[in-house]
């Protein structure tokens, strides 16, 4: 069982120093594990003004959070996310300080382009066949047929 006391003292030190809460933070990302993660987001909970300070700022159940934080707890993205931000913070991605692999370029043949002669003349005759076509009767407006008479004008 992790050291109350611990906890305590570790709480007010980053309430002190937010900066050393940042440093402390990101170690753990970088090179601690789970276990690790979930102890110095507690503490930095207690910080903060406890589970239920930070659950109302992140929007989240504070016995969500609760469960969250404990040491079986395996938070999601999102109320890690949540629970940062409530804290003013935010996680962030850097490259690692390792050199770059140079990418080697791959040869690729060209491709040979191959003249296609018949589709230009297919485009045209299209056009040609388009504008020789007969144009549709013009059909009586709708409107000549509404009155009796033009009914019995178009019966006869």
């Amino acid at each position: 069982m992790p050291d109350v006391h611990n906890d305590q003292a570790m709480a007010h030190l980053y309430a002190t120093d937010p900066g050393f809460a940042v440093q402390v933070l990101n170690d753990v990302l970088e090179n601690g594990d789970s276990g690790e993660l979930l102890i110095t987001l507690r503490q930095l909970t207690r910080a903060f003004g406890g589970v239920q300070t930070v659950a109302d700022k992140a929007q989240l159940n504070p016995t969500q959070l609760y469960r969250t934080l404990s040491a079986e707890g395996n938070p999601t993205l999102n109320s890690l996310r949540a629970v940062l931000k409530a804290m003013g913070l935010q996680l962030a991605v850097q490259p690692i300080a390792v050199p770059p692999i140079k990418a080697q370029p791959i040869a690729v043949p060209p491709i040979k382009a191959q003249p296609n002669k018949a589709q230009p003349n297919k485009a045209r005759k299209l056009l040609n066949t388009a504008a020789e076509a007969p144009k549709p009767a013009r059909k009586k407006p709708l409107r000549a047929l509404a009155t009796p008479a033009a009914k019995a004008r178009a019966a006869r």
